[in-house]
Protein backbone atom coordinates (compact mmCIF):
# COMPACT_ATOMS: atom_id res chain seq x y z
CA UNK A 1 0.00 0.00 0.00
CA UNK A 2 0.84 3.30 -1.02
CA UNK A 3 0.45 6.03 1.77
CA UNK A 4 0.39 9.72 0.56
CA UNK A 5 1.40 12.44 3.04
CA UNK A 6 -1.77 13.72 5.17
CA UNK A 7 -3.46 13.99 8.12
CA UNK A 8 -6.30 12.15 8.39
CA UNK A 9 -8.88 14.25 10.91
CA UNK A 10 -12.73 14.17 11.60
CA UNK A 11 -14.86 15.69 8.29
CA UNK A 12 -17.41 18.02 9.66
CA UNK A 13 -20.90 18.97 8.30
CA UNK A 14 -20.39 21.53 5.83
CA UNK A 15 -23.86 22.65 3.64
CA UNK A 16 -24.77 21.87 -0.53
CA UNK A 17 -23.97 24.76 -2.27
CA UNK A 18 -27.24 26.40 -4.04
CA UNK A 19 -25.98 26.77 -7.88
CA UNK A 20 -28.09 26.30 -11.06
CA UNK A 21 -30.21 23.67 -10.72
CA UNK A 22 -30.55 23.09 -14.25
CA UNK A 23 -27.08 21.55 -14.33
CA UNK A 24 -28.04 18.93 -11.67
CA UNK A 25 -25.18 20.16 -9.55
CA UNK A 26 -26.68 19.22 -6.17
CA UNK A 27 -28.70 16.47 -6.96
CA UNK A 28 -26.55 13.22 -5.18
CA UNK A 29 -28.21 10.82 -7.74
CA UNK A 30 -26.67 13.20 -10.60
CA UNK A 31 -23.47 12.94 -9.49
CA UNK A 32 -23.35 9.47 -8.91
CA UNK A 33 -23.33 8.62 -12.50
CA UNK A 34 -20.30 10.88 -12.70
CA UNK A 35 -18.23 9.96 -10.05
CA UNK A 36 -16.51 6.79 -10.19
CA UNK A 37 -14.60 4.04 -7.86
CA UNK A 38 -11.03 2.47 -8.64
CA UNK A 39 -10.76 -0.71 -9.20
CA UNK A 40 -6.91 -1.71 -9.91
CA UNK A 41 -4.96 -4.76 -10.35
CA UNK A 42 -0.83 -4.53 -10.68
CA UNK A 43 1.79 -7.06 -11.11
CA UNK A 44 4.08 -6.01 -7.89
CA UNK A 45 1.82 -3.49 -6.17
CA UNK A 46 -1.16 -3.61 -3.59
CA UNK A 47 -4.41 -3.64 -5.81
CA UNK A 48 -6.90 -0.30 -5.60
CA UNK A 49 -10.12 -0.04 -4.73
CA UNK A 50 -10.28 3.66 -3.04
CA UNK A 51 -10.77 6.72 -4.15
CA UNK A 52 -12.31 9.01 -7.17
CA UNK A 53 -12.01 9.06 -11.24
CA UNK A 54 -14.40 10.42 -13.85
CA UNK A 55 -14.68 10.70 -17.54
CA UNK A 56 -14.37 14.16 -20.02
CA UNK A 57 -15.88 14.35 -22.75
CA UNK A 58 -13.59 15.80 -25.16
CA UNK A 59 -13.52 16.81 -28.62
CA UNK A 60 -12.02 13.88 -30.16
CA UNK A 61 -13.90 11.66 -27.86
CA UNK A 62 -13.83 10.36 -24.18
CA UNK A 63 -11.05 9.75 -21.78
CA UNK A 64 -10.71 9.26 -18.03
CA UNK A 65 -9.10 11.14 -15.33
CA UNK A 66 -7.98 10.59 -11.47
CA UNK A 67 -5.27 11.43 -9.20
CA UNK A 68 -1.73 9.69 -9.29
CA UNK A 69 -1.73 9.67 -5.55
CA UNK A 70 -2.55 6.10 -6.16
CA UNK A 71 1.07 4.80 -8.14
CA UNK A 72 3.20 7.10 -6.62
CA UNK A 73 3.95 11.28 -6.99
CA UNK A 74 6.49 13.78 -5.47
CA UNK A 75 3.97 13.83 -2.65
CA UNK A 76 3.90 10.07 -1.91
CA UNK A 77 5.84 7.50 -0.14
CA UNK A 78 7.65 4.51 -1.89
CA UNK A 79 8.50 3.79 -5.05
CA UNK A 80 6.75 5.84 -7.98
CA UNK A 81 5.23 3.93 -10.46
CA UNK A 82 6.64 5.67 -13.74
CA UNK A 83 4.13 6.49 -16.60
CA UNK A 84 6.62 4.39 -19.22
CA UNK A 85 6.44 1.46 -16.95
CA UNK A 86 2.52 1.32 -16.49
CA UNK A 87 1.92 -1.38 -19.73
CA UNK A 88 4.13 -3.64 -17.96
CA UNK A 89 2.43 -3.27 -14.37
CA UNK A 90 -0.61 -2.81 -14.68
CA UNK A 91 -2.89 -5.57 -14.99
CA UNK A 92 -6.62 -3.96 -14.82
CA UNK A 93 -8.12 -0.86 -13.63
CA UNK A 94 -12.20 -0.69 -13.46
CA UNK A 95 -13.76 2.30 -13.23
CA UNK A 96 -17.47 1.64 -11.71
CA UNK A 97 -20.42 3.50 -10.15
CA UNK A 98 -20.11 2.84 -6.55
CA UNK A 99 -24.12 1.97 -6.56
CA UNK A 100 -24.10 0.35 -9.61
CA UNK A 101 -20.49 -1.70 -9.77
CA UNK A 102 -22.01 -3.39 -13.72
CA UNK A 103 -21.98 0.68 -15.02
CA UNK A 104 -18.34 0.84 -15.73
CA UNK A 105 -15.22 1.24 -17.72
CA UNK A 106 -11.72 -0.16 -18.11
CA UNK A 107 -8.87 2.04 -19.09
CA UNK A 108 -6.70 0.96 -21.50
CA UNK A 109 -3.69 2.90 -21.94
CA UNK A 110 -2.11 5.83 -20.23
CA UNK A 111 -2.25 9.24 -22.80
CA UNK A 112 -1.33 12.49 -22.56
CA UNK A 113 1.85 11.29 -21.54
CA UNK A 114 4.08 13.98 -22.57
CA UNK A 115 2.56 16.02 -19.74
CA UNK A 116 2.16 13.46 -17.20
CA UNK A 117 6.16 12.85 -16.86
CA UNK A 118 9.46 14.54 -17.91
CA UNK A 119 12.95 13.60 -17.13
CA UNK A 120 14.73 16.53 -15.44
CA UNK A 121 18.27 15.78 -15.17
CA UNK A 122 18.17 12.73 -12.68
CA UNK A 123 14.74 13.25 -11.44
CA UNK A 124 11.58 12.96 -13.02
CA UNK A 125 8.90 15.93 -12.72
CA UNK A 126 5.54 13.89 -12.00
CA UNK A 127 2.52 16.15 -12.32
CA UNK A 128 0.14 13.97 -9.83
CA UNK A 129 -2.60 13.00 -12.49
CA UNK A 130 -3.58 10.34 -14.37
CA UNK A 131 -5.68 10.01 -17.33
CA UNK A 132 -6.43 6.84 -19.75
CA UNK A 133 -8.02 6.12 -22.91
CA UNK A 134 -11.13 3.65 -22.23
CA UNK A 135 -11.70 0.23 -24.25
CA UNK A 136 -15.41 1.02 -24.82
CA UNK A 137 -17.86 3.78 -23.86
CA UNK A 138 -20.66 3.32 -20.96
CA UNK A 139 -23.78 5.30 -21.61
CA UNK A 140 -24.90 4.70 -18.24
CA UNK A 141 -21.95 6.90 -16.96
CA UNK A 142 -21.99 10.80 -17.65
CA UNK A 143 -19.09 12.84 -18.70
CA UNK A 144 -17.58 16.02 -17.79
CA UNK A 145 -16.89 19.12 -20.11
CA UNK A 146 -13.47 20.46 -19.34
CA UNK A 147 -12.90 24.67 -18.65
CA UNK A 148 -9.18 25.00 -19.61
CA UNK A 149 -10.04 29.08 -18.96
CA UNK A 150 -7.59 30.56 -16.04
CA UNK A 151 -8.94 30.20 -12.65
CA UNK A 152 -9.16 33.64 -10.90
CA UNK A 153 -8.22 34.22 -7.44
CA UNK A 154 -11.50 33.70 -5.04
CA UNK A 155 -13.28 32.33 -7.04
CA UNK A 156 -15.83 29.87 -5.76
CA UNK A 157 -15.62 26.55 -7.27
CA UNK A 158 -17.00 22.69 -5.97
CA UNK A 159 -15.62 19.56 -5.03
CA UNK A 160 -17.83 16.16 -5.66
CA UNK A 161 -17.03 13.39 -4.21
CA UNK A 162 -17.76 10.57 -1.61
CA UNK A 163 -17.46 11.08 1.80
CA UNK A 164 -15.86 8.36 4.11
CA UNK A 165 -19.37 6.82 4.26
CA UNK A 166 -20.19 6.50 0.69
CA UNK A 167 -21.97 9.11 0.33
CA UNK A 168 -22.06 12.40 -2.43
CA UNK A 169 -21.10 15.23 -0.91
CA UNK A 170 -20.05 18.73 -2.40
CA UNK A 171 -17.90 20.98 -0.94
CA UNK A 172 -17.82 24.73 -1.52
CA UNK A 173 -14.26 25.78 -1.76
CA UNK A 174 -12.33 29.48 -2.15
CA UNK A 175 -9.43 29.51 -4.89
CA UNK A 176 -6.16 31.00 -2.63
CA UNK A 177 -3.25 31.76 -4.49
CA UNK A 178 -0.13 31.26 -2.38
CA UNK A 179 1.22 34.51 -3.22
CA UNK A 180 -2.16 36.33 -3.82
CA UNK A 181 -1.88 36.35 -7.24
CA UNK A 182 -4.69 37.26 -10.01
CA UNK A 183 -4.85 33.73 -11.31
CA UNK A 184 -3.74 30.07 -10.12
CA UNK A 185 -0.86 28.30 -11.44
CA UNK A 186 -0.60 24.69 -11.90
CA UNK A 187 -1.75 23.85 -8.83
CA UNK A 188 -5.07 24.52 -7.98
CA UNK A 189 -5.00 25.29 -3.79
CA UNK A 190 -8.28 25.67 -2.76
CA UNK A 191 -9.45 26.72 1.06
CA UNK A 192 -12.44 24.50 2.24
CA UNK A 193 -13.49 25.25 6.09
CA UNK A 194 -13.26 21.53 6.68
CA UNK A 195 -10.83 19.03 6.26
CA UNK A 196 -11.41 15.85 3.63
CA UNK A 197 -10.41 12.48 3.58
CA UNK A 198 -7.59 12.57 1.06
CA UNK A 199 -8.36 8.70 0.54
CA UNK A 200 -11.84 8.92 -0.14
CA UNK A 201 -11.94 12.18 -2.09
CA UNK A 202 -8.57 11.59 -4.30
CA UNK A 203 -9.29 11.40 -8.10
CA UNK A 204 -12.83 13.75 -7.09
CA UNK A 205 -13.45 16.49 -9.95
CA UNK A 206 -13.16 19.93 -9.29
CA UNK A 207 -16.01 21.90 -10.75
CA UNK A 208 -16.84 25.35 -11.26
CA UNK A 209 -20.26 27.43 -11.40
CA UNK A 210 -21.15 26.44 -14.80
CA UNK A 211 -21.01 22.95 -13.81
CA UNK A 212 -17.60 22.23 -15.74
CA UNK A 213 -14.63 20.46 -14.82
CA UNK A 214 -11.45 22.84 -13.71
CA UNK A 215 -9.04 20.42 -12.19
CA UNK A 216 -8.81 17.15 -10.06
CA UNK A 217 -8.20 16.55 -6.51
CA UNK A 218 -4.84 15.44 -5.69
CA UNK A 219 -4.61 15.63 -1.65
CA UNK A 220 -5.83 17.15 1.23
CA UNK A 221 -3.71 19.22 4.13
CA UNK A 222 -4.03 21.83 7.34
CA UNK A 223 -2.12 24.99 8.16
CA UNK A 224 -1.53 26.25 11.61
CA UNK A 225 -1.87 29.52 11.95
CA UNK A 226 -1.65 32.33 14.74
CA UNK A 227 -4.25 35.16 15.11
CA UNK A 228 -2.07 37.26 12.93
CA UNK A 229 -2.66 34.80 10.01
CA UNK A 230 0.78 33.60 9.57
CA UNK A 231 1.69 29.91 9.43
CA UNK A 232 3.29 28.09 12.28
CA UNK A 233 4.62 25.03 13.65
CA UNK A 234 1.89 21.98 14.45
CA UNK A 235 3.37 20.97 17.53
CA UNK A 236 3.91 24.93 18.84
CA UNK A 237 1.34 25.45 21.28
CA UNK A 238 0.28 29.30 21.03
CA UNK A 239 -2.66 31.01 22.21
CA UNK A 240 -5.45 31.91 19.99
CA UNK A 241 -3.97 29.65 17.43
CA UNK A 242 -6.30 27.48 14.73
CA UNK A 243 -5.95 25.39 11.51
CA UNK A 244 -7.16 26.11 8.23
CA UNK A 245 -8.29 23.31 6.35
CA UNK A 246 -7.35 23.15 2.31
CA UNK A 247 -6.93 20.42 -0.70
CA UNK A 248 -4.39 20.71 -4.10
CA UNK A 249 -5.56 20.12 -6.92
CA UNK A 250 -3.87 19.80 -10.88
CA UNK A 251 -5.65 22.16 -13.17
CA UNK A 252 -7.63 21.23 -16.97
CA UNK A 253 -5.49 23.49 -17.96
CA UNK A 254 -2.52 21.76 -17.18
CA UNK A 255 -3.66 18.79 -17.99
CA UNK A 256 -5.21 19.06 -21.69
CA UNK A 257 -2.84 22.60 -22.29
CA UNK A 258 -3.96 25.93 -22.13
CA UNK A 259 -5.08 26.05 -26.03
CA UNK A 260 -7.54 23.10 -25.88
CA UNK A 261 -10.70 23.43 -27.81
CA UNK A 262 -9.06 26.45 -29.47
Amino acid sequence: MIYTMFIVLSSLFFNTPKIDNSLNVSNSLYWEKIILRNEAKFKTRDDINYGSSFLIKLDTGIIACTARDFTGTLYTHGNMLKIKDFPNELLSWKMYQLNSPSNCVYVKSTILEERMEIRRLIFYYSPPFLTFSIQKSNNSIKTLLPDVSLINNKDTVYIVGYDSNNNIRIITGTVETADNSKHANDDLRIRTGEFLDSWSYVGSPIINKEGKVIGVFNRAYSLKMNKKGNIISKNKIVSNSHYEYFVNATTMRIILGKNYGK
